[in-house]
C-alpha cells in the first residue's frame, strides 16, 4: 500500500492501479516516487507513469480553500525540462480545490508547458477556484465517482479523445 500525504495522491494512486490491472494494453507501470528528507533533495514529481507511447510525470496539489496559489509548484523548472528532454515526456500538474469529498472536488490536469503559458499570459500569482472553473474549464478531469477513480487517459496514451485548448494549438483529454 502506497502512503500518500493527500487525498489527491491516493486518488491518482487508485486511478492509476485501475487502468494497470484492468486495461493490460496500455502497458502502464507506475510508481509514487517518495522523498527522501535526508537526501536534502526534492523529488521531481509525485508520481512517474510509463506507458509504451510516454513517459509522465505528475506532480499533485491540493488544496482546502478557495484560492491556489502558485508558488507552492516548486518543481516547476524540472518538470519543464523533463518534457523537453525527448517528445514522449510528458509532465503535468494535477491541481485539485478539495471539497470535502471526491465528487464535489474540481480537479485540474495541465501540461506544465500549458501552465507555464498560462501564468505569462494572465500574469498571476494564484487563480480562485471561481477562475479556474472559467479559465482552465479545458483541463478538468472527470471523476468516475462509482469506483472514486480519475478519468485521465492522456497521461498513458495518445487517445483521441480531445478538445482544443483556447489560448493554445494543444490538446488534452475530456472524456
Amino acid at each position: 500500500m502506497i502512503m500518500v500525504k493527500q487525498h489527491l495522491e491516493g486518488i491518482l494512486s487508485k486511478t492509476l492501479k485501475y487502468v494497470q490491472t484492468s486495461y493490460p494494453e496500455y502497458k502502464i507501470w507506475y510508481m509514487k516516487i517518495q522523498n527522501n528528507p535526508l537526501a536534502h533533495k526534492q523529488t521531481p514529481a509525485d508520481f512517474i507513469v510509463l506507458s509504451k507511447d510516454n513517459n509522465t510525470l505528475i506532480e499533485c496539489k491540493e488544496t482546502k480553500t478557495d484560492r491556489f496559489t502558485f508558488n507552492r509548484i516548486t518543481q516547476e523548472v524540472e518538470l519543464d525540462i523533463f518534457s523537453k528532454i525527448q517528445d514522449r515526456n510528458k509532465s503535468f500538474l494535477l491541481i485539485c480545490f478539495w471539497d470535502k469529498r471526491l465528487k464535489s472536488s474540481d480537479i485540474y490536469l495541465i501540461d506544465i508547458k500549458e501552465f507555464k503559458k498560462f501564468k505569462i499570459a494572465f500574469n498571476k500569482q494564484s487563480i480562485t477556484r471561481a477562475e479556474a472553473q472559467k479559465l482552465w474549464a479545458m483541463f478538468k478531469v472527470n471523476i468516475y465517482t462509482k469506483a472514486n477513480i480519475l478519468v485521465i487517459r492522456n497521461i498513458y496514451d495518445n487517445s483521441p479523445y480531445y478538445i482544443k485548448c483556447s489560448y493554445d494549438s494543444r490538446y488534452f483529454s475530456n472524456i
